[in-house]
């Protein structure tokens, strides 16, 4: 499997930060960007986005997987700027979590920015579901750029959930 260097994450995380932005203003929601990466290039790109015909909000790495699709994402890197899902607990979606996704996409790594605090996946559910089925994990703690201005609590835009520093 390929090994990214510390500079390579934070250009990747860059653009899943990109991503997120280009989201709509939602304070009920996170804003997330994703990428796949094979070999050192972006093969899928995702932010979260509404389907009208499923009536579902597809997360951003669904989106990243989908995008570069099956094939390209087999032993992959996938970097976000969130924690996956995971179907751990309170949390049931609608469909599989993103972490069931990774798994089926044969992710070898996932990258991410921040924790998911919020209340239905807390304590890091999504990073011990990945790496008890085989899947590094690590998590980009010295990224440079303010993701958590990205992340707002439920009606509250002016206190971000997340309180990791970057």
């Amino acid at each position: 499997m390929q090994v990214y260097s510390e500079q390579d994450l934070k250009k990747f995380m860059q653009e899943c930060v990109k991503l997120a932005i280009e989201n709509p203003r939602d304070v009920n929601k996170p804003h997330v960007g994703a990428v796949v990466v094979n070999q050192n290039h972006i093969v899928g790109r995702g932010k979260k986005r509404y389907d009208s015909n499923l009536d579902l909000e597809l997360h951003a790495e669904l989106v990243a997987l989908l995008d570069a699709g099956i094939e390209r994402s087999r032993g992959a890197l996938l970097v976000t700027t969130l924690e996956p899902c995971c179907p751990i607990g309170e949390y049931k979606p609608r469909v599989r979590s993103c972490c069931e996704q990774i798994l089926e996409y044969r992710i070898h790594e996932v990258v991410y920015g921040l924790l998911d605090s919020s209340p239905t996946i807390r304590d890091a559910m999504g990073v011990h579901f990945l790496s008890r089925n085989g899947v590094k994990t690590t998590h980009l703690t010295n990224f440079d750029y303010p993701v958590r201005t990205l992340m707002y609590r439920r009606n509250d835009p002016v206190r971000p959930i997340c309180v990791d520093e970057f």
